[in-house]
């Protein structure tokens, strides 16, 4: 996370380890922003450290640590999570490149309903609409800047503007820090469009 935010997201977290009877492996998990930034993890109580080491649960909730939650648009918190959790951990070499295209041709569709009716109206899926919505918006990101920004300049610029896990921001204020950064109202237009309208 450090590396990816250029820095932890929040200057204090906490982490609740509970564990889980029976099971192996990390078991879900949860960011709470409630009396400051929270991490809440299950984990099988038989879970070994090669169990854990390819998980992907506490890098998604880690991630939600560097955003402000945007409780009328949940799509945007989740699919953020979703759509750079594989990649990064694909950059850090614990997964190949070709494995996240795989589970992206496979899941992205899954999204692509919510997007159709339009994200702000609440229905669909939460992870796969949001993070159809950030891939779309990657691809723009780098079509306009000739490659030399994506969507994680964007995610930077968010919380560096204040927008961590301590805060709750409207989809308008999120996509507002990333427009500034770009000086084109690329993420505006798409909330309008997948937002809005479909």
């Amino acid at each position: 996370m450090a590396d990816f935010y250029h820095g932890f997201p929040v200057a204090r977290s906490l982490t609740v380890v509970v564990p889980r009877s029976g099971r192996r492996g990390m078991v879900t998990g949860r960011a709470l922003s409630a009396g400051g930034a929270t991490v809440l993890v299950a984990i099988g109580e038989h879970a070994t450290v090669d169990d854990l080491y390819g998980e992907w649960i506490m890098v998604h909730e880690l991630l939600h640590l560097g955003q402000p939650f945007t409780p009328e648009a949940w799509w945007l918190t989740e699919g953020m999570a979703t759509y750079i959790e594989p990649l990064l951990r694909a950059r850090k070499g614990w997964r190949s490149p070709g494995s996240v295209w795989r589970d992206f041709h496979r899941d992205m569709h899954r999204g692509r309903a919510a997007l159709d009716r339009g994200l702000l109206n609440g229905s669909g899926n939460a992870y796969w609409s949001g993070a159809l919505f950030m891939f779309l918006a990657d691809m723009e990101i780098r079509r306009y800047s000739r490659g030399r920004r994506g969507i994680e300049d964007c995610l930077r610029a968010i919380l560096r503007d204040g927008g961590d896990a301590t805060v709750r921001w409207s989809a308008e204020r999120s996509v507002a820090s990333c427009d500034t950064l770009l000086g084109k109202p690329i993420l505006g237009d798409m909330l309008e469009r997948y937002g809005r309208k479909g």
